[in-house]
């Protein structure tokens, strides 16, 4: 949910279409890849979520939900800095920051994905192996 929620600026994305009036609201105020997509949402989101760790005294479950949240909106500002359109990482500002050029639904985004697609597998298989100490 974390890694979709960025794009709540946009009345094209899944989470808009979920929640079409916050997305409304959102997108009225501030342009795609603007306020949502920058440090200071970012903060403000991390902190929201502190509070929402200590109001539920400390609970396993909203704990990882919160660092689920925070790293998968974290990873998605972090992959569209590597797009032709970038991010107003430093918003307010109004510096378009990118790192790339790879355009959205391109043969290079697909591959890109398939990439980290791999290492996300791989990653969680060796922490499977890791924390149940399979012998193979």
């Amino acid at each position: 949910m974390g890694s979709l929620l960025p794009d709540l600026d946009t009345r094209k994305s899944y989470m808009s279409k979920k929640w079409p009036h916050l997305s409304k609201f959102i997108s009225k105020r501030t342009k795609h890849r603007g306020f949502t997509h920058s440090l200071l949402f970012l903060l403000i989101l991390s902190e929201l979520l502190k509070l929402i760790v200590l109001i539920g005294d400390k609970n396993i479950i909203l704990i990882c939900s919160a660092y689920g949240m925070f790293l998968g909106y974290a990873s998605h500002i972090l992959l569209d800095i590597f797009t032709y359109e970038g991010v107003d990482l430093f918003f307010p500002l109004g510096f378009n920051f990118k790192l790339s050029r790879l355009k959205t639904s391109s043969k290079g985004e697909r591959y890109v994905n398939k990439v980290l697609k791999f290492i996300s597998i791989n990653l969680i298989f060796y922490n499977l192996y890791y924390l149940l100490n399979i012998k193979i």
